[in-house]
């Protein structure tokens, strides 16, 4: 840990003078220390400004390319420079030169290179970075903050290391000149400031001049600062406890407290209005005196309390050292502006308090037990956080995986961790997307616990929702909180939002449609949608086109057309492809296009921008099974790629086709016009089992209001629902006998508690439906059909979009959904569609599956000569089905077919498919194949292309739910804890010489004889 030596106080001086020997402990002082002061933080900045020039280089013109070459020689200068003034340090060391006229001269060097570089660093800012970059792919603010941050370390060096300079030979002398270039130099700065702007006006004063001032002022300022605390703490131990005591008053809480008094008004350099933060300054505060009444009773005990709260102090001393140079134009503005720089004096004042409880022990208790406590208590409170972190993490993603990746197929309907966990981890990250913002930390939390993603409001609120009831709301729950946030933000929510959408026109129209077609391969056909599109508008518009699929076509190519050449689309995962369209389109307005999955039947085009005078043309690959003969240029009647789209699934002739997950029909209605099969009813009653839910003696009422609408039917199932699911009466049973079922048993097998997840009571009932009746019977009769009838105190009629059950659907005529009413005696329909309940029923093996719409039918274990059946209602038998082209199962479009069975059986049970979502991407992207998981997009430059290469590696390591937030601030912590891992080293082995040098020493003392 840095500064861990603070200031060697003297035995007993007289007090008016200063034994010859340095304030700063000797291991700043030794050439050691630059490795990590110096050339670490330099090494990593010259890494992360490489790794930015590599993001953003493609948009970059030949003067910023050439600006940025010459920041990157000044790091590589600034890092020489460093091996430099480490050598020099170690010659002087090792010549054991006296005087310090050199180490002064290492330290104004210092100095020098630092402000250097960081001023053409921020001078060069508005140059060198690209105004399209700076919305999404690297912000200013990104960048600055890296230089200042890694910059300011070695800058802190040498200004420590002239404010340590001895001093004279008065105490007094040389704090009051200290402290008079501590308070002169802002007053400087203000009266030259006021001069220059009587002679000139304000805006006229030569910014060099202004900011030379600024950093030269600074810069005194901050060493007289350091100057005047390092004398005053060498000198507070000849004036008794007293005035340490005071010291620490002011220190560890007036100046904090009115720093974060001061912060309600001005959130600089954020707003840490949260009470968390008043509690450990008045416990650190406790603490500290703690220590400083029981250095001499108890030094052990305080050295262990020091360590403890040391995390403290030094992370604001982190999180404010890069806005330091800024604390004179505070000081100016507003005359309590040096609160910018009490974290620092706090930090100084806690090594001073922890050197001296480490003094006050005596040697025989200063072993490695008490270095390995000391390290223990410093990471109680980081470890704690990282724990509550991955705690947080492990609670939100298992029940991320339980709601949004449901192993339906296994069964696995009740949710097996822990809802205390995950109620603490839901306040905390809603708290977090609040307003509670702690730089570093919240950027730690974010990386550790979403990988620099977020949790949606919505998926948030339904989590709270399916687990406890009702979600939380967005107000501010802390009682501290200010009312303004800092950079205008009021709340995390805020800070990661994209780039805010303007009002785009959408005056595009299609001006010409061509479609052309040749085979690909024996069995495969591919049909190419050449579309021009034109702007009737006259400012850049978008263009936004959705386009029907129909079953057995699927999109194997696009194209987007940018200065006459077409360039290719990739495929990338669903989510960070609609990411980089939308930052690309609000951001940097050029030439992205995406299409992409709306729903598992329906595309949407996106295209922006479209000029005035400039066309724009895309080109849309498909694939179709291949007939004989085929036209390879298809006349289209109009202009709409829809149209045409239908047109192409109407000429797909009816085929089946083996995969490894059984046998594939395409029978569309209009090609293959089958009987409708009337089929007998049962309800599949779904009781409401959350905290508010339905009653057991629900269920009677619940059946005879049933009843009153559909008479005939007789037989019923029974689940029940929460966040888990039961299903006490999986198999059909007379419904005079669930009307009397045990309210008592019931109660025991899921009693009331938490919100209530009708999606998925919905998909395990449909699975239930084909487990039991749509497989072989004795008899020939078509199988039953479900009524799912829920019995609910909730209205259901907003009910969120049933995704879940969507994707078993297709096992269903329609998905016929009621809910029961509070008073029992009234139905209501929930989710109505036009669709009929009665569908042609096919059948293969010993599956049975009715036939909706035209959506593709999976029979498991069949092969491409099995036996095809229908159901005939006129003779109530079941007949051979022809006419089905069999396709081969080697071609392109059987390779699609495969990969779309395995997308929706992902779908159906996304937490037990295989394979899994990142798999089906990976296969998606290799194939050239475009399912709902994935999109097809197409940028304009290699910046846009490697960003989205690493978003999509970023995606792709996270939960499928979690979506993408802005680029976060680099964790430059890791620095200064490889400092403490280094210092913690160098102390256990001077510690361990020290011991072995007594028994050393009486082992060279010859023997008396």
């Amino acid at each position: 840990m840095p500064f861990s030596n603070a200031v060697e106080l003297a035995a007993t001086p007289p007090p008016s003078t200063l034994p010859e020997r340095p304030l700063l402990p000797d291991f700043l002082l030794r050439p050691e220390s630059l490795l990590w002061l110096w050339l670490a933080p330099i090494a990593v900045l010259l890494l992360l400004n490489l790794q930015g020039y590599r993001l953003i280089e493609g948009n970059m013109d030949d003067a910023q390319r050439a600006l940025a070459h010459q920041l990157g020689w000044a790091g590589l200068a600034n890092f020489f420079g460093g091996i430099g003034i480490l050598v020099g340090s170690w010659l002087s060391a090792r010549r054991r030169l006296k005087s310090e006229r050199p180490a002064l001269v290492w330290a104004l060097a210092a100095v020098a290179v630092q402000t250097a570089y960081l001023w053409f660093a921020a001078a060069s800012t508005d140059k060198v970075l690209p105004t399209s970059v700076r919305a999404w792919l690297y912000p200013e603010t990104h960048y600055l903050f890296n230089q200042f941050a890694f910059a300011m370390l070695p800058l802190f060096w040498g200004i420590l290391r002239l404010a340590a300079a001895i001093p004279g030979t008065s105490l007094g002398r040389t704090f009051v000149a200290s402290l008079g270039l501590s308070l002169g130099a802002p007053l400087v700065l203000y009266v030259g400031m006021n001069f220059f702007s009587r002679l000139l006006r304000f805006w006229q004063i030569p910014a060099m001049l202004v900011a030379a001032g600024v950093v030269i002022l600074g810069i005194l300022m901050f060493v007289g600062l350091s100057r005047a605390l390092l004398i005053g703490l060498r000198a507070g131990q000849t004036l008794g406890p007293w005035a340490e005591r005071t010291a620490i008053w002011l220190v560890a809480l007036v100046f904090p407290v009115c720093g974060l008094l001061l912060n309600r008004t001005i959130p600089f350099p954020t707003d840490l209005q949260a009470w968390e933060v008043y509690a450990l300054v008045l416990a650190n505060t406790g603490i500290l005196l703690l220590a400083s009444y029981k250095h001499t009773a108890w030094p052990r005990g305080s050295l262990l309390l020091l360590c403890a709260t040391l995390p403290f102090s030094l992370y604001f001393f982190v999180v404010f050292l890069p806005y330091t140079p800024l604390s004179i134009l505070a000081v100016i503005a507003l005359g309590t502006g040096f609160l910018v720089l009490s974290p620092v004096v706090l930090f100084v004042l806690h090594l001073h308090l922890l050197n001296q409880a480490r003094r006050n022990l005596q040697l025989s208790a200063r072993g490695w037990r008490t270095t390995a406590a000391c390290i223990a208590c410093f990471l109680l409170l980081p470890g704690f956080f990282v724990a509550r972190a991955l705690a947080d993490k492990a609670a939100l993603h298992a029940a991320l995986d339980y709601v949004y990746a449901p192993s339906i197929e296994s069964g696995a309907n009740r949710y097996t961790s822990s809802r205390m966990n995950l109620r603490r981890a839901l306040d905390n990250h809603r708290k977090y997307k609040n307003g509670i913002f702690y730089p570093l930390l919240s950027s730690f939390y974010s990386w550790a616990v979403f990988d620099n993603l977020v949790l949606p409001d919505d998926k948030l609120a339904a989590l709270e929702t399916a687990f406890f009831g009702e979600p939380g709301g967005k107000e501010r729950l802390d009682p501290v909180k200010s009312s303004w946030a800092s950079n205008g933000r009021s709340s995390v929510r805020e800070r990661t939002h994209m780039p805010r959408r303007n009002d785009l026109p959408h005056t595009v129209v299609v001006r010409a449609l061509e479609t052309a077609a040749q085979p690909v391969d024996e069995g495969t056909l591919r049909t190419t949608f050449k579309i021009t599109l034109e702007n009737l508008g006259a400012a850049p518009a978008e263009y936004v086109q959705t386009l029907p699929l129909p079953a057995g076509v699927f999109v194997s190519g696009f194209r987007l057309h940018i200065d006459g050449v077409p360039v290719p689309g990739r495929i990338v995962e669903k989510k960070t492809a609609l990411w980089v369209y939308t930052m690309i389109r609000d951001g940097e307005r050029r030439d992205p296009g995406l299409l992409v999955f709306n729903r598992p039947d329906e595309l949407e085009l996106r295209v922006f921008p479209v000029g005035r005078e400039k066309p724009s043309v895309v080109e849309i690959d498909f694939l179709t099974p291949k007939k004989a003969p085929f036209a390879p240029t298809t006349a289209v009647r109009s202009n709409d790629p829809a149209d045409a789209l239908r047109s192409l699934g109407q000429e797909a002739p009816p085929s089946l086709i083996a995969t490894e997950r059984g046998l594939t029909v395409f029978a569309p209605q209009h090609a293959l016009p089958l009987p409708a099969v009337p089929r007998e009813a049962y309800f599949h009653f779904i009781l409401d089992r959350s905290s508010e839910g339905a009653s057991v003696e629900s269920l009677a009422p619940a059946i005879e209001a049933m009843l009153a609408s559909f008479p005939g039917v007789r037989r019923g199932r029974l689940s029940l629902a929460n966040y888990d699911v039961a299903e006490p009466f999986a198999k059909l049973t007379p419904l005079a006998d669930l009307s009397r079922v045990s309210a008592s048993e019931l109660d025991r097998t899921l009693p009331l508690s938490g919100g209530f997840m009708l999606d998925r009571a919905l998909a395990l009932a449909v699975k239930t439906h084909r487990d039991i009746d749509l497989v072989e019977t004795k008899t020939n009769l078509p199988p039953p059909r479900p009524i799912f009838v829920v019995i609910s105190n909730r209205d259901l009629s907003s009910a969120a979009p049933l995704d879940l059950a969507s994707a078993w659907a297709h096992l269903v005529p329609r998905l016929e959904v009621y809910q029961v009413s509070r008073t029992q005696r009234s139905v209501s329909r929930l989710f109505p569609d036009a669709s009929t309940a009665d569908a042609p029923l096919l059948r293969c093996g010993k599956a049975v599956r009715p036939l909706t719409g035209d959506a593709p039918l999976v029979f498991p274990n069949s092969g491409v000569d099995a036996p095809i059946e229908y159901f005939d209602p006129s003779a109530s038998a079941w007949r051979s089905l022809d006419g089905l082209a069999k396709s081969s199962a080697t071609g392109a479009w059987a390779q699609a077919v495969a990969l779309n069975s395995d997308r929706r059986a992902y779908a159906e049970s996304p937490g037990d498919a295989r394979p899994g979502w990142r798999d089906l991407v990976k296969t998606s992207r290799e194939t050239g194949i475009l399912i709902p998981e994935t999109s097809y997009i197409v940028v304009e430059n290699a910046a846009q292309w490697r960003m989205l290469e690493l978003s999509e590696r970023r995606k792709l390591g996270q939960n499928a739910a979690l979506a993408f937030r802005e680029t976060p601030a680099p964790p430059w912590v890791w620095v200064a804890a490889g400092f403490c891992a280094w210092l913690g080293l160098r102390r256990w082995r001077a510690g361990r010489r020290s011991r072995q040098l007594p028994s050393a020493a009486l082992r060279s003392v010859p023997q008396s004889p």
